[in-house]
């Protein structure tokens, strides 16, 4: 049997209605969710897909006079154990649709862990990259020049444009990565040393996506950077900043 006659084959087990009233929620729920369709044990399941999460929601069996019997976790918000119960296929996608939120709470969700964890990761990073540019006393309360000020600009807007590209189911981080742009774009006129410290925070942020993410968001800016010598970037940290440019594994 091919691949699309077993698909033919299975979407034949669910009632028309079924398919009907779950796919609306299925689009905007891809980044965190995932079919896991296994006959032998259940009509239809989905689980989330995070590497070791056992949140799931599973039509199992009809029932003549019941309906199919439903499962999922967590089973709401006050609860993260299993709950079930034999329900109409007219009902099935209101609980669909409360799952999911659910699935996107817990990934969205800001808690004392993801903090604890962040600060010590960003702390590294940001200490790192704020040693990359030299700062002097009159920094603390010189303005940017025009010219600074559109660069840093430029640059937030390029970050802001395309870290979806790289954030993928992480709402959290891009959320704070976003907020940390807007920020900054919004405070320009504050002193050079405090765009200093936010713009390392900011990369810090960043570089918890990967390389890839990180030389996409930066490369331009950096390099730009360079070009203002000994504006921005201290004499004996310059061989250090090609080396980022063009291949920052150890800030990955």
């Amino acid at each position: 049997m091919s691949k699309s006659e077993e698909i033919e084959k299975l979407k034949r087990t669910i009632p028309l209605g079924i398919w009907e009233s779950l796919v609306p929620f299925l689009d905007e729920s891809n980044q965190f969710i995932t079919p896991d369709t296994n006959p032998e044990k259940h009509l239809l399941n989905y689980r989330e897909n995070r590497p070791g999460s056992d949140f799931y929601f599973s039509i199992n069996k009809h029932v003549q006079n019941k309906g199919f019997l439903v499962s999922w976790k967590p089973g709401g918000k006050d609860t993260i154990e299993r709950r079930q119960k034999y329900m109409p296929n007219g009902e099935i996608h209101k609980y669909f649709q409360a799952w999911i939120e659910l699935v996107k709470g817990f990934n969205t969700v800001r808690t004392p862990y993801d903090v604890i964890y962040a600060d010590d990761v960003e702390e590294v990073y940001s200490k790192e990259y704020q040693d990359l540019f030299l700062i002097d006393k009159s920094d603390e309360s010189r303005i940017l020049r025009p010219a600074e000020r559109f660069l840093i600009e430029d640059h937030l807007d390029h970050v802001t444009k395309t870290v979806t590209q790289f954030s993928k189911s992480q709402l959290i981080l891009e959320n704070e990565i976003l907020d940390k742009a807007k920020e900054i774009k919004e405070n320009l006129t504050k002193p050079k040393s405090w765009i200093v410290v936010q713009i390392s925070i900011l990369w810090a942020k960043i570089t918890k996506l990967g390389k890839e993410a990180f030389q996409e968001m930066t490369k331009d800016f950096l390099k730009k950077l360079m070009r203002e010598g000994g504006h921005w970037i201290k004499n004996n940290q310059a061989e250090i900043l090609k080396t980022i440019i063009e291949l920052p594994e150890k800030l990955s």
